[in-house]
């Protein structure tokens, strides 16, 4: 079964580090993404100064050509980044975000053309203006158009990348938003008390009351359970019967098969995450057939004792699917429960669920391997 380990990285400074199959270069604080996605004429700037060196030194080392005039490679350095800085702070934001197109069309217009006067004063003198030529236009244009083109990319590229950052945003927003739906509930300590009491009072006029509601207590009880405190397989199992009870006393032709072999003892040393097989149980009565005598629903709990220090706890679910429900499911539960028996069991937890033909069968198993007992064991 493929696990996925988790390793926190303490901070490197002046290595490279691997996380999760992305190259990270860190100093202190700084981080290289941050600076290609938060700070872009910044990278623009030391990426269009590292292409004006390897260029002049390709011209001047390896083709040993000479340069008659510095201010040439110095104007396009300086002059290429003033454009590409107009473009990607100016022309592109005004163009398609603002939709101020015109104003943008005039910028880069003005701005290409100062460049392009600048270096023809450069090369020939501003008195000689009237003798530029065509070509001469064409050819720096040209020049101007990969500048601008490489930069636009860029630019698209932070632009997906902001609404992607967006969208998540949004995501994660609605998603804490209904998780708080979700936990709006009035307190747990106020409704048992009063529901205790209750029943108490009921149960001195009608003694039989509480064989019918003793149950339903003990199981509200169990899911108000602080997740924080310690739970043992056997306080899971004791729910799971109370549940039951609950059940048949709701589905008087409820054709469940439930079959539990796990010895008190035991099951009372080892942990086991609350709620986790009522969770999957509760699913058979969400989604399920379980009133059908000709095709009950098997539900098994068996905890293998055969080696004393590894204990080996099998779980299974088998039903017909409730045609009508088959779609209504959206599988929150049962990710929750998988991510919380991994969280405590890791590799020594294995799922397995199928379905075919409106059959579901859920499989889930439990090695106990170096989790309460001091010796080293495995499975």
């Amino acid at each position: 079964m493929k696990t996925s380990v988790l390793f926190f990285v303490k901070k490197v400074t002046g290595k490279i580090s691997w996380l999760k199959g992305k190259i990270r270069a860190k100093a202190g604080n700084f981080s290289f993404s941050n600076l290609v996605w938060n700070y872009p004429l910044l990278l623009l700037g030391v990426f269009w100064t590292f292409y004006f060196l390897l260029d002049l030194m390709i011209t001047t080392l390896v083709l040993d050509l000479a340069i008659d005039d510095f201010w040439i490679p110095i104007f396009h350095w300086l002059g290429g980044f003033f454009i590409i800085s107009v473009h990607i702070g100016f022309v592109m934001p005004l163009f398609f975000k603002q939709k101020r197109r015109i104003l943008a069309l005039n910028i880069l217009a003005i701005s290409a053309a100062g460049f392009i006067l600048l270096k023809f004063a450069l090369t020939e003198g501003f008195e000689s203006i009237d003798r530029i030529s065509s070509t001469f236009i064409i050819y720096e244009c040209l020049r101007l158009f990969q500048y601008l083109f490489v930069t636009g990319l860029y630019w698209k590229m932070i632009q997906d990348q902001e609404v992607q950052k967006q969208n998540l945003k949004l995501k994660f927003e609605m998603e804490i938003l209904e998780l708080e739906r979700k936990a709006m509930k009035m307190s747990p300590h106020f409704f048992l008390n009063t529901l205790t009491v209750s029943i108490h009072e009921a149960t001195r006029a009608i003694p039989e009351f509480w064989d019918i509601y003793g149950d339903l207590l003990k199981l509200i009880r169990y899911s108000f359970k602080d997740y924080k405190a310690s739970n043992s397989l056997q306080n899971e199992i004791s729910a799971v019967a109370s549940f039951f009870k609950c059940q048949s006393k709701r589905f008087e032709k409820m054709a469940v098969d439930f079959q539990c072999s796990v010895p008190r003892e035991i099951a009372q040393a080892l942990p086991f995450p609350k709620l986790c097989l009522l969770t999957a149980i509760e699913n058979l009565f969400f989604y399920g057939i379980y009133e059908d005598p000709e095709s009950p629903a098997l539900v098994s709990i068996d905890l293998n004792t055969d080696n004393p220090k590894v204990p080996f706890l099998s779980f299974r679910i088998s039903n017909q699917i409730d045609a009508s429900k088959a779609e209504q499911g959206n599988g929150f539960g049962l990710n929750a429960l998988k991510n919380i028996m991994k969280s405590q069991f890791g590799k020594n937890f294995e799922m397995k669920i199928e379905e075919k033909d409106l059959h579901y069968s859920l499989q889930m198993t439990v090695c106990y391997a170096n989790s309460t007992y001091p010796e080293d064991r495995t499975c």
